[in-house]
């Protein structure tokens, strides 16, 4: 990790037309030293502990020379009951304002790409953020759903799901069986050893849609723990592994 000192500013990305809005926090370093730009998407947040905005791993991301954006759902404004949303919330609105804005960081500072961070719900989102923009995009997704649909809570969400402003949920296994992996698309799991339903219902499915790309790994922690959050130093040595995938796909597809 560098000595590095970071700048943050808490804003917001909005939608002209439709008012629309997103919590974010942009943190930018006294030197950059990563050649991506880094976006986090929270998962669950339990309201008893969490009150809007909620910003995913910020402090251990903290003085690694990385630019940083970081994105709380706007569900947890929408309904103090629900806890976990997936971004689907005007994302008609909003995914077209997040990807203008990551396309004008990523041209301003020659970045190699977005690195999408996102755990659970969030690792959802990540890996279908990744799979549509038009950035080359690697996911670091921890323990992501494959189905938001099959989650134990998404009935917090499911009485949102039928408004006009959110999206539907979907299969991601499905999307890549019927699309494929674009290309400088990158995905990269992480699953603890124990999180036996977690792996059966939503990694599984991702590692059969996946099963030949060079482009994805997914990888199981032995660490004897079951669904949550995974440690810090864990997290950020497989981001080495991870990086240097996505450095290698970039490399062979634009060389």
């Amino acid at each position: 990790m560098t000595s590095n000192s970071d700048h943050e500013a808490i804003g917001y990305l909005r939608d002209p037309d439709t008012g629309a809005t997103m919590a974010m926090l942009e943190s930018v370093p006294d030197e950059r030293t990563d050649p991506y730009l880094h976006v986090f998407l929270h998962g669950q947040a339990r309201r008893e502990r969490y009150s809007p905005p909620v910003f995913y791993r910020r402090s251990s991301s903290r003085g690694r020379g990385m630019h940083r954006i970081f994105l709380s759902d706007p569900v947890l404004d929408l309904d103090v009951d629900c806890s976990v949303g997936w971004y689907l919330w005007d994302d008609e609105a909003l995914w077209p304002v997040i990807e203008h804005f990551a396309t004008a960081r990523v041209a301003a500072e020659s970045l190699n790409g977005v690195v999408w961070h996102g755990s659970s719900a969030g690792g959802w989102a990540a890996i279908r953020n990744a799979l549509r923009s038009q950035l080359p995009a690697l996911a670091i997704a921890v323990a992501p759903q494959n189905d938001p649909r099959l989650y134990k809570d998404f009935t917090e969400f499911s009485m949102l799901a039928g408004d006009q402003r959110a999206a539907t949920p979907f299969r991601l296994s499905d999307y890549i069986h019927e699309n494929s992996l674009r290309p400088q698309c990158c995905i990269f799991t992480l699953t603890n050893d124990r999180d036996h339903r977690h792996l059966r219902d939503h990694i599984y499915p991702l590692w059969s849609a996946t099963n030949h790309s060079k482009a994805v790994d997914h990888r199981i922690v032995r660490n004897g723990q079951t669904h949550g959050t995974m440690n810090n130093d864990v997290y950020w040595r497989e981001y080495g592994a991870a990086t240097r995938i996505f450095d290698n796909v970039l490399t062979h597809r634009t060389s």
